[in-house]
């Protein structure tokens, strides 16, 4: 006997942020058009090998990594090992193929060169870009923190350290005492319940729960309390209390 069951989809996947996409194509792009602008001031015609480099480079950089929130060093430094990374297949699969001979070699030097400054310019450009555009007082968000736990204190400081972001945090809301809560769950703005009237009163845009999943009963709650407002839900994982080795958290 088999139960017939209507499954019915409730998660999507969430769409891909701009910035997030302004990078996937930055790195290949930027690769290729040094490249091609190298060729242009040398005087060397844009031939087939040529053009066979640029879709190899294309499609092992695709997508790019997303610089614009590491430090100026660190990116300059990721922007170098990764390109001499590549450089490196990329002269493996020339010897294999018998294939450098085609390439103007003064080409090669001065592409090998300019990329990573001007991939590390492109960067440091658009870190500039996101500093300006989340100074602006319309482009800011508030946001708050369900979860008085060291899960919790983790969101907020990440929230607060990434000034890129636009995001203004207010404040934490728990329904534990304070001797329950972590010492640096600072400000607490109220319980659960005091949670879904301040989004609306204050025009919240952001809402992160840090409750541990056996709260779900008051997730639900909150949630339905939650539904009448504008602001976007954010559900994140204790992935804190899982030992992982060499483990970093990555948005």
């Amino acid at each position: 006997m088999f139960e017939e069951r209507n499954y019915k989809r409730t998660f999507y996947s969430a769409p891909q942020s701009v910035t997030s996409l302004v990078a996937a194509f930055l790195e290949p792009s930027v690769i290729v058009v040094v490249f091609l602008a190298v060729s242009e001031w040398f005087d060397e015609p844009i031939l087939r090998p040529d053009l066979t480099l640029c879709l190899l480079v294309f499609a092992l950089t695709f997508p790019g990594r997303n610089r614009f929130f590491d430090r100026p060093l660190n990116a300059a430094v990721d922007i170098v090992s990764s390109w001499v990374s590549l450089l490196v297949i990329l002269a493996l699969c020339g010897y294999a193929t018998r294939s450098l001979g085609f390439f103007e070699g003064e080409v090669l030097l001065w592409w090998a060169l300019l990329t990573p400054a001007v991939l590390w310019i492109a960067v440091f450009s658009g870190r500039k870009v996101l500093r300006w555009n989340a100074a602006r007082p319309q482009n800011r968000r508030k946001a708050i923190v369900i979860g008085a736990g060291e899960l919790g204190v983790k969101v907020a400081q990440a929230l607060r350290a990434r000034g890129m972001t636009g995001v203004d945090f207010l404040g934490y809301f728990d329904d534990r005492a304070d001797a329950r809560v972590h010492v640096d769950a600072q400000p607490r703005m109220g319980t659960l319940r005091e949670a879904a009237p301040f989004v609306s009163a204050q025009v919240v845009h952001e809402v992160y729960i840090t409750l541990p999943l056996g709260s779900q009963p008051r997730i639900v709650e909150l949630m339905e309390q939650v539904q009448g407002t504008t602001a976007s839900v954010f559900f994140v994982p204790d992935v804190f209390g899982i030992s992982i080795i060499q483990g970093r958290l990555q948005d």
